[in-house]
């Protein structure tokens, strides 16, 4: 298999990968109501980021950017099957998502010249971490949240 060193191809990719994602999330999404472990999961996160060999500078950035992100999910969005949930169980559910789809990169330097979560020229490795948190969040808000459109 041909490994894309280009990351601007590489990163062309990325919302095609994410909607596979919220494909598969949101189908496991509707097995069970997840356990409501937040803190056990952001741990598992940090875990695999360090083992993975992120620096302590891009796992702050991302594992703070991924907080403020879930905390915008409140009770007050869910709908019935997020409230029989609660709302600590659809988080919970993201940050597992984002540990249990993302992928492994070789390069942690390479550039995107893309800005996300108020950072200019993220890393390749962060524009996916990004990138599938997101795809991870759109699925829950798909299954557990309130579609107000």
């Amino acid at each position: 298999m041909q490994q894309i060193s280009n990351s601007r191809i590489s990163h062309k990719f990325l919302p095609a990968f994410g909607f596979l994602l919220l494909a598969c999330m949101t189908v496991d999404a509707e097995a069970a109501c997840p356990p409501a472990a937040v803190a056990a999961e952001r741990n598992a996160l940090q875990r695999l980021l360090m083992a993975r060999g992120v620096s302590q500078a891009e796992r702050q950035f991302l594992l703070t950017g991924a907080d403020k992100r879930i905390r915008e999910l409140r009770h007050e969005g869910l709908n019935k099957r997020g409230a029989e949930c609660g709302v600590a169980a659809v988080r919970a559910h993201v940050l597992r998502c984002v540990g249990d789809t993302l992928p492994s990169f070789p390069s942690s330097n390479q550039k995107t010249n893309a800005s996300y979560w108020g950072k200019t020229n993220v890393s390749a490795r962060e524009a996916a971490f990004i990138g599938v948190f997101h795809a991870c969040r759109a699925g829950a808000l798909e299954v557990f949240m309130k579609n107000d459109r």
